[in-house]
């Protein structure tokens, strides 16, 4: 009751409030309640459980609070007949009020086997909204339902639980709309599972970081859904895309906009209040303002730092190396954890890289193909540098007998990945940096195929260049003399260069605006206040008109000759789809609507999502031309399409983007590139180098960005001193063996190596169960089909029952569930008017099929959808199927005296009560994922028991046959409703049912607790965990050996932790949760009490 000032006038009781209606409190979610009595302005509230339940809860609550209730058709009844004092079960008719001259509403009730009757409000009682705790209590006050009630739950019950032991809880990935891979349940158990989720996922480019990160994502959404709060920053390019991933394959579209925001990096402000998950996608961006020379860039990092540092979920994407990105590096590890990595230490993160080379060199030569003198070199190696470490030495020992087996041999293939996973987590630069290498997965990646060049004739270019050459011959010797600034010079050749290496359209706009004193179209070159500056800055020498003049005249009205050549390869390749990638923007227009003026609507220029969607679904779109602002963020992969470089940039990165939007995670095909064959010298020799020093078009070169970076800043500093010599400068700077790009691949792979993980056996085995689950669809379908289509009577309409198209309807006349449950328990299933009378709801179109969730994509219906969820949800709360009794007559039983046979289907799981009171005094750790790891180790699951009468097991393997057959009234089983038990005890005294029920329940309740089944699957769990936590601590004490400062005291906190979970975990294995779930009684006799009767 809220308090009142005393000098406000209590309000009248509402006059309506009558002992025996039933009311809803608005302020809980105890569900509908019965007005047991009327106390002034309040109201004494009673709530029903189960007719075995004799003192009622009752609650006082302020009468304005409560809200009268009608019950609906189909809501579910109990009734105690006043004359016998039998519990009646039944639920409320189609007519269901009857009108009266009664103030209290009188209703129509259907009970089994009788004709409706009127009932009045107060003699009827609805149970509340808790879940049943006690069936038990349903079977001993005989109020059981048909059997088939019980096998439809039973399946439903089942399928759930096999779903979350086969998934390990990742449900969020289970519900997506894509295929399972491996490497990334990996990553996302390894989060999830996690109660500290603040992670770099660092996977190499095209492998999938996005879908990684919705996972997990999407997961604490279904773990918070009242309660979420999540923001994805993401560079401004790639908002249209997440955000279509977002809705598309994780289906957050509710909450996108809501309690899921996605912005632009160069949106980042103050974080919305409650942030529950932070996600940073290109992380290494925002990370390289952290040293900036511009004090607003460096204020923009620190305002990502504060946000970061407050939120208690966090994920870092970046497939940057840490080799020559040091600083960069250190940033983003000061997001994870400031107070282990302080952004000063610069100097010492340094040393930290490099002290890792070595090991990892001796890494590297633990391959599982090596021969047995190298192994034996390593070893002895890696135990005279880490010889201190206990656990390493042992492995080191165990390896050794195993070095002359055959490569091939599990065991040594097992040793030297456990060997190597020591290492690699003793060295990696964090503990929650998970990388996954292009090389590990080669069965989820296409690659690239070699490209090939179309012939255009042009000879204008190698003029362009020529005269381009005398101008920059004349500036260099200005700057020489010092006769014109170098600055200026330089900065004029590199802008002059790259616009050579676009487009001829594009030098001549530079050379235009030089000069006649205007800037340049936008389309055709973006320049900065410096770029303009140097454009108008007076002549560099006299003859700098007369050159420049020159070259204008020579590409003024130029012809493309590449557009045409361009038509003639598409006329003749008429089924081919290909991308076409342009520099400018401008040019990129000019030539989508010369190709569309002869291919028409064939051709698509890219300007919105739209126009990706159009080329990748429609065949009859074969071109999409695309500027620089497609060079990241767009997904091509779907579409196997061969890729044109319409021009090759100076900046080898720039073209690896490119490739990379058709090399990457789910590519159908390799990734095939075409150029123009140039014979212009600058344009040929970057050409050669770019297709075989660099070999961008057969492979990814992403790893060497700093380093290609690096390399390009000399040459177009160089080049203009040198001319068209750089070109083979360059060459020789990447070929050299030492310093070179192989050399450099090589360095960055094994850094890598010591921040990767093999997938060990267990973890693939855990997959493999995963993927034998799924690739069940029909089980799954007659699993939840049981419950909602033949039990609660949805309906069901296929679409393409061959692909598992389907939609699941909501009949208002005909589902067994009134219209205020299906609000309660199935909102967030998105139902769609099905007719315009509003009778029938359908879902949206959803798919039992994994390969069409991916393809389409569409919900899949597996754990973690809506409607799953929420008929789980409803079936923990529904008392329909959790009891049954019946009378199975079998003339194969050979004996007269019937047996009574009690059966208990209990849900057991790893018990979590420490758990929570530790989980109390860590509010920002994730329950969610100390859930998961107990299922890892004890895999919820139903045991069911057999008991007779006297609550000794069953265990004659004939009578189990006899009693597991499912209930079927054509082989002379009976269903036990209420009216039939005066016949039955017509034959056998059963005044005693109650406490017989009883009695027998703690005889189960005993035996499941001391079950051998049981305990064996404690012991394992056991095992399993005594040898993770064994693991963890030699691999966190040897970091901690080899560490100090603040790094030194991160580690020890996670040494800490895990020992304070390894003891909750262990007391939760020993103490499992065993909850009752249904229960069911059969009498077996080879007679019947019924004669001829045969009813359902």
């Amino acid at each position: 009751m809220r308090p009142r000032s005393d000098h406000r006038r209590e309000p009248p009781a509402r006059p309506s409030l009558r002992p025996g209606r039933f009311v809803r409190n608005l302020d809980d979610d105890l569900g509908c309640g019965q007005v047991h009595a009327i106390e002034g302005h309040q109201a004494l509230v009673e709530y029903f459980d189960t007719p075995a339940v004799d003192d009622p809860p009752r609650i006082r609550v302020d009468t304005a609070r409560l809200q009268e209730v009608q019950l609906k058709p189909q809501d579910r009844v109990y009734w105690r007949d006043p004359e016998t004092s039998i519990w009646w079960m039944g639920r409320i008719g189609s007519a269901h009020l009857l009108e009266s001259g009664d103030p209290d509403p009188v209703y129509w009730v259907e009970f089994p086997k009788r004709r409706p009757q009127p009932i009045p409000s107060a003699q009827l009682r609805v149970r509340w909204d808790c879940p049943l705790e006690d069936p038990a209590a349903i079977l001993a006050t005989r109020t059981t339902d048909t059997p088939f009630w019980y096998e439809g739950r039973s399946l439903l019950m089942r399928s759930v639980l096999d779903q979350r032991a086969a998934c390990g809880g990742l449900t969020g990935l289970l519900s997506a709309s894509l295929d399972l891979e491996a490497y990334q349940v990996r990553v996302v158990r390894a989060v999830l599972d996690d109660p500290v989720q603040r992670y770099l996922l660092a996977d190499e480019v095209g492998l999938g970081k996005t879908i990684e990160a919705g996972a997990i994502l999407r997961q604490y959404v279904l773990e918070h859904p009242q309660d979420h709060k999540a923001l994805v920053l993401v560079p401004p390019h790639l908002k249209a895309q997440w955000e279509g991933e977002l809705v598309g394959r994780f289906h957050m579209g509710p909450e996108l906009g809501d309690s899921v925001l996605v912005r632009g990096l160069d949106e980042l402000d103050e974080p919305p209040p409650g942030l529950g998950m932070l996600i940073v996608d290109e992380a290494h961006h925002p990370a390289a303002l952290a040293h900036a020379a511009d004090p607003k860039a460096r204020e923009r990092y620190a305002l990502l730092a504060r946000a970061a540092r407050e939120v208690p979920r966090l994920l870092l994407l970046s497939a940057t190396p840490v080799l020559r990105n040091e600083d960069g590096f250190l940033a983003m590890l000061h997001l994870l954890d400031p107070a282990a990595w302080p952004l000063e230490d610069r100097e010492g993160f340094r040393l930290r890289v490099q002290q890792r080379q070595g090991v990892a060199e001796l890494l590297n030569e633990l391959d599982d193909e090596a021969p047995p003198f190298i192994l034996e070199q390593a070893l002895d190696d890696l135990e005279d540098r880490l010889g201190q470490d206990a656990r390493l030495v042992a492995l080191s020992a165990a390896m050794r007998p195993l070095l002359d087996e055959a490569s091939d041999h599990a065991g040594r293939r097992a040793a030297l990945s456990t060997l190597r996973a020591h290492i690699g987590e003793l060295y990696r630069l964090h503990r929650r940096m998970l990388r996954t290498r292009r090389r590990s997965t080669p069965d989820v990646l296409s690659g690239r195929a070699a490209d090939a060049a179309l012939l255009c004739a042009e000879p204008l270019r190698a003029q362009m260049e020529e005269a381009l050459e005398e101008w920059r011959e004349a500036a260099a010797l200005a700057a020489h003399r010092r006769e014109a600034p170098e600055e200026v010079a330089r900065g004029l050749w590199g802008l002059f260069l790259n616009a050579a290496l676009s487009h001829p359209r594009v030098l001549h706009a530079l050379v235009r605006s030089r000069l006649d004193g205007t800037a340049p179209p936008h389309g055709l070159a973006a320049l900065n206040a410096v770029q303009v500056g140097w454009l108008h800055h007076p002549s560099l020498h006299p003859h700098e008109p007369e050159l420049l003049g020159a070259l204008a005249d020579l590409l003024d009205g130029a012809e493309d000759l590449r557009a045409a050549a361009l038509v003639r390869f598409l006329q003749a390749n008429p089924d081919q789809k290909l991308v076409v990638f342009v520099d400018r923007a401008a040019v990129a227009d000019g030539l989508a609507a010369h190709l569309a003026a002869v291919l028409g609507q064939r051709v698509r220029r890219h300007r919105s999502p739209d126009d990706v969607s159009a080329f990748v679904d429609d065949d009859a779109v074969g071109v999409l031309v695309c500027d620089r602002s497609a060079e990241e963020g767009l997904n091509l992969h779907d579409c196997r399409a061969a890729l044109l470089h319409y021009d090759l940039p100076l900046a080898p990165n720039r073209i690896e983007q490119r490739v990379g939007r058709l090399d990457r995670y789910g590519a159908r095909t390799k990734a095939r590139s075409l150029t123009f064959e140039d014979h212009a010298p600058m344009a040929r020799a970057w050409q050669a180098c770019l297709r075989e020093c660099i070999a961008v078009f057969d492979r990814s070169v992403a790893s060497l960005q700093y380093v290609l970076d690096e390399h390009m800043g000399r040459l177009q500093r160089d080049s203009f001193e040198r001319g068209v010599g750089v070109f083979e400068e360059l060459r020789s700077a990447l070929e050299d063996p030492k310093q070179g790009l192989d050399a450099e691949l090589h360095r960055i792979k094994l850094q890598e190596d010591l921040d990767s993980q093999d997938q060990d056996a267990g973890e693939a085995a855990r997959f493999q169960v995963l993927e034998d689950l799924d690739q069940r669809p029909k089980e799954l379908a007659r699993a939840l089909d049981a419950w909602l289509v033949r039990s609660l009577r949805f309906g069901r309409s296929w679409e393409n029952e061959g692909l598992g198209l389907v939609r699941y309807e909501y009949h208002t006349q005909g589902t067994l569930i009134p219209q205020p449950a299906l609000l309660r328990d199935f909102l967030g299933v998105g139902w769609q008017a099905g007719d315009f009378r509003g009778r029938v709801y359908k879902t949206p179109l959803l798919t039992w099929s994994r390969s069409q969730a991916s393809k389409r994509p569409l919900p899949p219906l597996r754990l973690g959808h809506p409607l799953i969820e929420a008929a789980y949800r409803h079936a923990l709360r529904d008392d329909r199927g959790v009891a049954f009794v019946w009378w199975r007559h079998r003339s194969a039983y050979g004996l007269e005296h019937p047996l009574l046979a009690f059966r208990f289907d209990f849900m057991v799981e790893a018990g979590a009560a420490g758990i929570e009171v530790w989980r109390k005094r860590h509010p920002q750790l994730s329950a969610g994922a100390i859930r998961r790891r107990l299922d890892a180790l004890l895999p919820p699951r139903v045991m069911s028991l057999w008991l007779n009468e006297e609550g000794e097991s069953i265990e004659d393997e004939e009578i189990l046959a006899l009693l597991a057959d499912p209930y079927n009234t054509r082989s002379g089983d009976q269903q036990l409703h209420t009216a039939l038990w005066s016949e039955v005890e017509e034959h056998l005294e059963l005044g005693h049912w109650r406490p017989l029920v009883r009695a027998v329940e703690r005889h189960a309740r005993n035996a499941i607790h001391t079950h051998p089944e049981l305990a064996v699957l404690q012991r394992a769990g056991r095992r399993k965990l005594a040898e993770q936590s064994a693991r963890v601590e030699a691999q966190l004490s040897a970091r901690a050996a080899r560490l100090d400062g603040r790094v030194l005291e991160a580690e020890l906190r996670e040494l800490e932790l895990e020992r304070t979970l390894h003891e909750l975990l262990e007391e939760a294995l020993r103490q499992p949760r065993i909850r009752l779930d249904s229960v069911g009684a059969v009498f077996l006799a080879n007679w019947s009490p019924f004669g001829a009767r045969n009813s359902g």
